[in-house]
């Protein structure tokens, strides 16, 4: 299971989902996790106004196969768009490390894990 982290400089959650330019990717298995990835992003904060829609589109596509995402915070906009594309959000202001294991824990990863035959 995926868990892409908004992030830099990759130690505390520290993006806005529209702010992100990063994107940590880490992976939960058999009771770890790890970093897998990092994926860099172009902001939609940062599109021009026309061009916001496309921006948060391309910024939901390259986290498509992370069905968590951890961000610092996210708009309503954004948060509406992320989860009409199968994603959960988690807000946290933590360490990386903290927050991954509260997310681990939590009872909506547990599902998604026990659905996928993760555990």
């Amino acid at each position: 299971m995926r868990i892409a982290v908004a992030s830099h400089p990759g130690r505390t959650i520290t993006q806005h989902f529209g702010g992100a330019t990063q994107f940590l990717v880490y992976a939960y298995r058999d009771g770890s996790v790890h970093l897998l990835d990092t994926r860099t992003n172009v902001p939609a904060c940062q599109a021009d106004p026309d061009e916001h829609d496309d921006a948060l589109s391309r910024s939901i596509a390259a986290i498509q196969d992370c069905p968590f995402v951890v961000v610092a915070r996210i708009g309503p906009g954004a948060h509406e768009a992320v989860i009409a594309a199968g994603l959960h959000v988690v807000v946290i202001h933590d360490e990386i490390d903290q927050a991954l294991q509260r997310v681990v824990q939590s009872i909506p990863f547990q599902r998604a894990c026990q659905k996928e035959g993760n555990s």
